[in-house]
């Protein structure tokens, strides 16, 4: 789909950018991007996503807005207490623009997964076991993915192209011994970070979209009280169930319990 007079004035700060102009934003206009996991990170993917005319955007998650979210996840207010965060959310980025198609799916991404025809999968959740099975989906279907999270002080953020690299996968990095290492209702969190580390998710899954994605399993890290960034480059995990088994035994769940 081309630009019309109205999107070249609406999307012009992002035109003017020389690595971008009417090509880029056209290639913005046409992605499809799922979202899962609509909290502290979901929040700001959601609404830059929005913002940056990516065409379709996929929400997924199963929960309702709590008091105790409003904090950290800015966009709720007290008005949507016991409300699905789906329709809350796009109802929202529908007001940041009206010219996306958003997709609203109150359900886990393990149901949802055989309807997920998406390009790129931003995952935003905070539970071990279910960003191990959104990899495990994610490698053998050949998608691109954003895994981010965020506790106290300090956030990260992977990106993998799939489609491209089949060398290392979340599961090289992580195991579930780490499932509760995410959770910011138990461990607590700094409210910038999970806008910073949003960001950042939506500024790869451009990048991505542009073909300008380089990191494939690079972990990035942000440590706000010392304001550090360190970068760290995982090798293959040796018989890793994901990126190394199924290459040998074809394409099979693992599940994750």
């Amino acid at each position: 789909m081309s630009l019309s007079e109205v999107d070249f004035l609406h999307y012009n700060s992002h035109i003017l950018i020389p690595e971008i102009g009417d090509v880029g934003q056209e290639k913005f206009n046409n992605a499809t991007v799922m979202i899962i996991g609509l909290g502290g990170l979901g929040c700001p993917v959601a609404a830059y996503l929005a913002a940056s005319g990516i065409g379709r955007i996929g929400l997924c998650d199963f929960d309702s807005v709590e008091k105790t979210n409003l904090q950290r996840q800015l966009l709720f207010s007290e008005n949507d207490i016991n409300k699905p965060k789906v329709q809350v959310i796009k109802k929202q980025i529908g007001k940041i623009n009206k010219r996306i198609l958003v997709d609203a799916h109150n359900k886990k991404f393990q149901d949802l997964m055989v309807d997920a025809d998406y390009d790129i999968f931003i995952d935003c959740t905070d539970n071990m076991d279910t960003k191990l099975f959104i990899n495990d989906f994610c490698y053998r279907a050949k998608k691109k993915l954003i895994t981010g999270s965020a506790t106290r002080l300090e956030g990260q953020i992977i990106g993998f192209d799939f489609e491209k690299n089949s060398k290392c996968c979340l599961e090289c990095i992580f195991d579930k011994s780490g499932a509760s290492q995410f959770n910011c209702s138990d461990l607590g969190i700094l409210v910038s970070l999970l806008g910073m580390m949003g960001c950042l998710q939506v500024t790869m899954t451009l990048n991505m979209i542009l073909g300008n994605f380089k990191k494939h399993g690079i972990i990035s890290r942000f440590d706000s009280f010392e304001s550090q960034w360190i970068e760290l480059k995982p090798s293959n995990k040796v018989n890793c169930p994901i990126c190394d088994l199924l290459k040998q035994e074809g394409s099979k769940f693992v599940q994750h319990k």
